[in-house]
């Protein structure tokens, strides 16, 4: 597998990989490190709009019409950066040395929100298997009284189908989506990125180096949340760190993608 092959110290030093790397990314950690203020500020107004909204329902309103602004905000940064980290993957999939530049913003504002769109169903659809699978152990704890046998054949078979979930959630953000991305890339459609033939194709075939992405993400997740309960300077290094790992997975997923096209698995 080419991701095999892939040089620990490559995968490393991508985020720093040109002598420019503050224009690529030094910038987009910045930009989260906005989008961070914006949602303190955003819980601050909800804070205190909340408070007053008791007292005073006109003040409260008030204060919180800025919670509304931030959310816009804070909404069109995250899809830049999604859109951003998306055309990333893109120039490593097509074998470009240098990473994309912080410019064009509304074409890659526009593939934010098709990334989005591509992510959203398969994560609605997690929720919703979630969803069923607590409901099911609350059912049992509601009757276990009354029928305690029934009650508690409901609460283990939705403990084992939370687990269950909680695998497929895992599948759906490791494989399913990374594959939806190539599809999309590939033919630049939402709509064809929902095709579960070529999804299963892609899965079926590439599922060992999905599963290598998420070890190496799950890895550097657990140091970068470890570093970022330093006092002071804890909150930075959990921007900063953030902003690494997902140049680091996006950097992966394009070599995943590279491996794809080798092996040719969508005909069409």
């Amino acid at each position: 597998m080419d991701i095999i092959n892939t040089k620990i110290e490559d995968i490393l030093k991508f985020p720093f990989k040109e002598k420019d790397w503050f224009s690529t990314f030094g910038i987009y950690t910045i930009i989260s490190l906005f989008s961070g203020i914006l949602v303190f500020f955003s819980f601050l107004f909800l804070f205190f709009g909340g408070a007053f909204i008791f007292e005073d329902i006109t003040i409260g309103i008030f204060i919180s019409i800025p919670i509304f602004i931030l959310a816009i905000i804070f909404f069109i940064i995250t899809l830049y950066l999604q859109g951003y980290i998306l055309e990333m993957i893109s120039y490593v999939k097509e074998g470009k040395a240098e990473k994309p530049k912080h410019d064009n913003f509304a074409i890659k504002l526009k593939k934010g929100f098709d990334r989005l769109l591509l992510g959203i169903g398969p994560v609605i659809i997690s929720i919703i298997i979630l969803s069923l699978s607590i409901a099911i152990i609350f059912w049992g704890a509601n009757i276990i009284e009354t029928t305690p046998t029934l009650g508690i054949i409901l609460i283990i078979a939705g403990i084992f189908k939370t687990l269950f979930s909680i695998l497929i959630t895992i599948a759906v953000s490791t494989m399913i989506i990374p594959s939806m991305l190539y599809i999309y890339l590939e033919t630049n459609s939402v709509i064809k990125g929902y095709n579960l033939k070529n999804i299963w194709i892609i899965v079926r075939n590439m599922w060992k180096s999905f599963l290598i992405v998420y070890a190496f993400s799950f890895v550097l997740a657990i140091i970068v949340s470890t570093l970022g309960q330093m006092p002071c300077i804890g909150s930075f290094i959990l921007i900063i760190g953030t902003a690494y790992t997902t140049f680091v997975v996006a950097f992966l997923t394009g070599r995943i993608f590279v491996e794809i096209d080798k092996l040719k698995l969508l005909k069409s």
